[in-house]
């Protein structure tokens, strides 16, 4: 026999008995609201503790949960469907309409240039900077084109690293020994000035040629101020002529003799 009387207590406005789980020690709080009968909590618990009813975590275990093996009716599945019809993209979805779709990009467009979100690309940029440092982030897309002139590098200087990350940007090629980064800019995807104007619109990266150009300007200017040397071969003209490579250290090496940069 219980005790209930000692058992039952009050929280939050509702009456409450306290059992264990028969598996893993578990609390189990059983509740019915303040004016409810006492009896329907007696009963219950008497219920629960003489069938050995787990707890919800221990009951989803394995064969034994209730959800196991279930599944929706095609029914259901049409009912769940047609509830969440209009929900997102209703005439009623201001951003449905393609105007204040495009509005709402300009708007946060303008809002990076004026400098209002600057903060937030400072927060970012330090967030991305932490995970490399932490090793959360030990991978990277590289291109087939990109392989390739990596492995053409490696053939010339051995010790050459591919990806190398300055602050949260990452570098093609860096070749340790001269203290120097590569850029290997794809034709399309930096929109090469041989083959297209300022005002081209690329529409994978959403953005036009110049801000193409400035962003990968802006980014060679960092690492330069950090002391690094930064020099671009674009695809076409390494597919064109693989000997560029060797000019384009050449001039580096002889216009940079007599400038001495640690990393």
């Amino acid at each position: 026999m219980y005790d209930f009387e000692k058992l039952i207590y009050e929280n939050e406005g509702k009456k409450c008995i306290n059992r264990i789980c028969p598996k893993c020690n578990k609390i189990i709080i059983h509740t019915i609201n303040i004016g409810q009968a006492i009896s329907c909590l007696k009963r219950n618990f008497r219920n629960a503790e003489s069938k050995m009813i787990l707890c919800m975590t221990c009951s989803r275990l394995g064969n034994k949960s209730p959800f196991k093996g279930r599944t929706h009716s095609i029914e259901h599945k049409n009912k769940l469907s047609n509830q969440r019809k209009g929900t997102k993209t209703g005439s009623d979805n201001v951003m449905a309409n393609p105007l204040y779709r495009q509005k709402a990009i300009d708007g946060v467009k303008n809002k990076w240039k004026s400098g209002e979100m600057e903060h937030v690309r400072k927060s970012n940029s330090q967030l991305m900077i932490n995970r490399h440092l932490n090793g959360n982030v030990n991978f990277i897309t590289t291109s087939k084109s990109e392989n390739d002139f990596f492995t053409f590098i490696k053939k010339i200087y051995p010790n050459s690293i591919s990806q190398k990350y300055i602050t949260s940007k990452p570098f093609d090629v860096f070749i340790p020994d001269l203290n120097l980064l590569i850029e290997y800019n794809g034709d399309y995807w930096h929109c090469n000035p041989a083959k297209y104007n300022a005002d081209y619109y690329h529409q994978k990266k959403l953005k036009f040629a110049h801000e193409i150009w400035e962003y990968d300007k802006n980014k060679i200017y960092i690492a330069e101020s950090l002391n690094y040397f930064c020099i671009t071969i674009w695809e076409s003209d390494f597919k064109n002529n693989p000997a560029i490579v060797f000019e384009k250290i050449e001039n580096f090496n002889e216009k940079n003799k007599n400038i001495s940069h640690s990393e």
